[in-house]
């Protein structure tokens, strides 16, 4: 109750009509003209430092009255200034972002159109979160956002599979959280992509609810830590497994060398996916502090191997891989964040530094339909040995 009295607050104070008319109803208008700098001053004017409720109100202000990109700015400046606590989930944040922009913008292509890719996408998940479950947006209309965007050859692949991963968010709170109502709503979708991807949306909102403590009778259990996945139909297994880590944790309270012993006893072809889905944390800011506990310490980089290797023999070196594809999850890494990718890979053990490489051109191939751009971004890597290595899987 407390947090939509301040999403009404918010959306009163920026001036918007009242929500009695639904989001699909509101005619597109565009946000306000900003500067990053100005609204940046004012968060920090208006909040305590380190004091994140009030400055979270503040981001999702700035979202109604200016749009996504201003709030997940203003939000990356203040995560570099340490305005605001190092823990912070970046990507629940920026869920919620795009819950902001479709209640102010309307459950539309172009407000869709205005969330940014950074933090895995997250403001288109969190757009379609809310305009199907109160925005009045239909399936239908929201699968032919996807199915248009899908036939643009000029988007790389990632973004059209984020556009049915946000998707399968939105119609599992629209189908009120029913796990197989929401996978028939997946399966009737016509490509592969699409129905990939809004499982794995689907997946993730089931887990989001588990972690919450609210789940449908008969679906995760407080005796199987592989529950649902190791229930669900084959075809659904993967999306649910890479997603499974949130459970795992909350089964063994944080302990991630459990959680992956836990994953051999997985069905066979599921083993490595459910070890992957762990791995994505160790290079995940929020998740750190929380798996290393007292061993905890300010070195990023160091902290995820010092996870890894707390992996069974024989796949630490898929926790690597994992670690890494979550550190360059971006739609085209820029130079920083490449050597940040390059410093992981030389702190792995020597054994997996090649692949580390390797993995690091498929990941850019992956991220961007251009494979010109790929290449060139292998050659901000330093070293010739490390730039063959990421050339050789980044296309041609």
């Amino acid at each position: 109750m407390r947090t939509k009295l301040i999403v009404f607050l918010i959306a009163f104070n920026a001036g918007l009509a009242a929500f009695s008319v639904g989001a699909m109803d509101m005619p597109y208008h565009p946000p306000k003209p900003y500067e990053l700098e100005t609204l940046y001053k004012q968060a920090n004017t208006d909040c305590p430092k380190k004091d994140w409720p009030c400055f979270e109100n503040e981001l999702y202000g700035f979202a109604m009255t200016y749009g996504p990109k201003a709030a997940i700015d203003t939000f990356e400046l203040l995560k570099t200034s340490h305005a605001i606590p190092v823990t912070i989930d970046a990507h629940h944040v920026v869920h919620h972002i795009g819950h902001h922009t479709a209640m102010a913008f309307g459950s539309n292509i172009q407000a869709f159109d205005l969330c940014p890719s950074d933090y895995d996408y997250g403001c288109q998940h969190g757009f379609f979160q809310y305009a199907l479950s109160e925005g009045g947006l239909t399936e239908a209309a929201a699968i032919k956002m996807c199915v248009d965007l899908q036939a643009d050859a000029s988007v790389s692949a990632k973004t059209k599979y984020e556009c049915y991963h946000g998707l399968g968010h939105g119609v599992m709170m629209h189908e009120g959280h029913d796990l197989k109502k929401s996978l028939k709503v997946c399966d009737s979708l016509k490509s592969s992509t699409g129905q990939d991807g809004c499982w794995q949306g689907v997946f993730m909102e089931n887990v989001d609810v588990a972690e919450e403590g609210q789940w449908q009778k008969g679906m995760f259990s407080t005796q199987d830590p592989l529950a649902p996945c190791d229930r669900v139909s084959k075809k659904h297994q993967y999306e649910c497994f890479i997603n499974h880590s949130g459970w795992l944790m909350k089964f063994y309270k944080n302990d991630i060398g459990r959680g992956a012993h836990a994953c051999l006893k997985s069905p066979a072809a599921q083993v490595d996916t459910c070890i992957q889905t762990l791995g994505l944390l160790t290079t995940n800011a929020a998740w750190q502090p929380a798996l290393l506990q007292a061993a905890y310490t300010p070195d990023f980089i160091g902290n995820a191997w010092t996870l890894c290797k707390k992996f069974p023999q024989g796949y630490v070196g898929k926790c690597a891989l994992s670690a890494l594809d979550n550190l360059i999850n971006a739609t085209l890494p820029d130079a920083s964040l490449l050597h940040k990718a390059q410093s992981f890979c030389s702190v792995v053990a020597t054994e997996f530094r090649s692949d580390c490489y390797k993995q690091i051109g498929q990941d850019l191939r992956y991220l961007t339909p251009d494979s010109k751009a790929a290449r060139d971004a292998c050659l901000f890597l330093q070293g010739d040995t490390e730039q063959r290595q990421c050339l050789s899987t980044a296309g041609s």
